[in-house]
């Protein structure tokens, strides 16, 4: 089982943007915790699909009754209809 860091870390790594694993409340769970499987993909998501798209496909498919927050470049929560690559560019 991976660290929730951990699995933020990968995700930052994979896709190219930084993501806030959250219970499914919404509430931050503790970074330290390490009850959920590695994220599981090893390619990037195509940069046309949206994040709504992402959560729902990859990231709600596999952490079933969590949430998460993708983070744009600047720190910011990004809303679901934005483009994944737009989200990647943030970070130049």
């Amino acid at each position: 089982m991976a660290l929730i860091r951990s699995i933020e870390r990968r995700i930052r790594k994979i896709e190219g943007f930084r993501v806030v694993i959250k219970d499914k409340s919404g509430r931050d769970i503790r970074s330290d915790m390490a009850h959920l499987s590695n994220y599981q993909y090893s390619r990037k998501t195509r940069k046309d699909m949206t994040v709504q798209d992402w959560k729902r496909t990859k990231f709600n498919k596999q952490y079933p009754g969590y949430k998460v927050t993708v983070i744009d470049g600047p720190g910011n929560a990004v809303v679901g209809n934005t483009k994944i690559g737009t989200v990647r560019e943030s970070y130049k």
